[in-house]
């Protein structure tokens, strides 16, 4: 669905430009990486990110909630075009 390539994007891993190769995440892998000047309200700040590309296979799905346990955000991505609603409620 993208979630590997919209991290390696947010993380300046890969660009644009590159050609995706499609190879499913194992598990987690966590990328760590500095926005350097980043506004927030009337202050431009430095924000450490540590941003974690999980798995969507469900044999994984144990693992969910340890890995979400202490975080500060989750952003769901999945395919619109392949998508149960059923699916959509578990999450």
């Amino acid at each position: 669905s993208g979630k590997t390539a919209l991290s390696n994007l947010l993380s300046e891993v890969t660009s644009l430009q590159q050609e995706p190769i499609y190879k499913a995440t194992k598990g987690c892998r966590i990328l760590e990486f500095e926005v350097p000047n980043l506004q927030v309200d009337d202050k431009v700040t430095k924000v450490d990110v540590e941003l974690w590309d999980c798995s969507g296979d469900t044999k994984y799905s144990s693992c969910w909630p340890a890995m979400a346990n202490n975080c500060q955000g989750i952003l769901l991505v999945y395919d619109y075009s392949n998508v149960n609603p059923n699916e959509l409620n578990y999450w």
